[in-house]
């Protein structure tokens, strides 16, 4: 056991070592000591994961762009699966480089290990910021190494675009079937992601929405839905133009896509597995790891 005097509280604080090694207590004993001597002790936070994330989401998160709240949310997620941590200050430097070292061991890629680090070094600096923590531990982040591959995939054909027009009855039946291949076809066209095309409306001006009122075609972005977070007219390809100018004027209401059926609404998680199905029935593959040689088959996202 660890026990030394508080210098705020005044009180004896004790905490265990962890370790029944009784040269390694001392060396953390000596780190202690010279931390209290020098001034730079500073006191574990004793507030629980759950209520610092809740207070997070609450002041923090309501106020980012609906995009950022899925990643971050999606990230924490992750996080919790490996971790669990009972109280924040469990997030030390030596669990977090555990975190790390489990997402490369089961696969993930660099990019989306560094992406849920980035995420998570984050939330810890608002919690510091707030003064919900008082020290935020070291996370090193994973570089892109010089040479490695950056884009996932690859750009689709035309015959393979049309293959998985064709394979979309088989994976999402009959009825929802023309829903979603015109669903396919705007993404083809537009280079849109899916949680942009999802929410993409005729007639909004709140929202994502496209315009027709001018010389040109244009999409209107307002800044909460756009990571510079400033209100744009932005160009749009002629051929998406062209293909939206298919519907008529007259029913150019409401949101543009509804492939889960008029009025239904579903996760950006629901459409991208839905997307990675079709390309699977329809033998798109577009990755082969080189170790496991697992494929990986065309998804919404090769259609940008």
């Amino acid at each position: 056991m660890l026990r030394w005097v508080d210098p705020e509280s005044g009180r004896e604080t004790q905490q265990s070592a962890k370790t029944a090694n009784r040269k390694a207590a001392e060396r953390l004993a000596g780190e202690l000591e010279a931390d209290l001597r020098k001034g730079r002790y500073e006191a574990p936070s004793r507030l629980s994961w759950e209520v610092f994330r809740e207070r997070f989401e609450q002041e923090k998160l309501a106020i980012l762009a609906p995009g950022s709240m899925d990643a971050y949310s999606a990230s924490l997620n992750v996080m919790q699966r490996y971790l669990n941590p009972a109280k924040v200050s469990d997030l030390t430097a030596s669990r977090i480089s555990y975190y790390q070292a489990q997402l490369i061991k089961d696969g993930k890629r660099p990019a989306t290990v560094a992406r849920h680090l980035r995420h998570l070094k984050s939330v810890l600096n608002w919690g510091k910021d707030v003064g919900h923590i008082h020290r935020v531990p070291k996370i090193k982040i994973p570089k892109q190494l010089k040479g490695a591959k950056l884009m996932r995939g690859r750009p689709l054909t035309d015959e393979e675009f049309q293959r998985m027009r064709d394979a979309v009855p088989q994976v999402v039946g009959d009825d929802l079937a023309e829903g979603w291949k015109y669903f396919l076809e705007g993404l083809w066209w537009s280079g849109l992601r899916v949680s942009e095309a999802i929410d993409l409306y005729w007639d909004r001006r709140d929202r994502l929405s496209v315009d027709f009122s001018g010389e040109y075609p244009m999409f209107r972005i307002l800044a909460e839905f756009e990571k510079g977070k400033r209100d744009r007219i932005l160009p749009m390809a002629p051929e998406f133009a062209k293909f939206l100018e298919r519907t008529p004027t007259g029913e150019r209401i409401g949101k543009i896509f509804e492939p889960a059926g008029p009025g239904v609404e579903r996760q950006r998680t629901h459409y991208s597995k839905i997307g990675t199905l079709i390309g699977k029935a329809a033998g798109i593959a577009v990755e082969k790891d080189p170790e496991s040689g697992k494929e990986r088959y065309a998804g919404l996202h090769d259609l940008r």
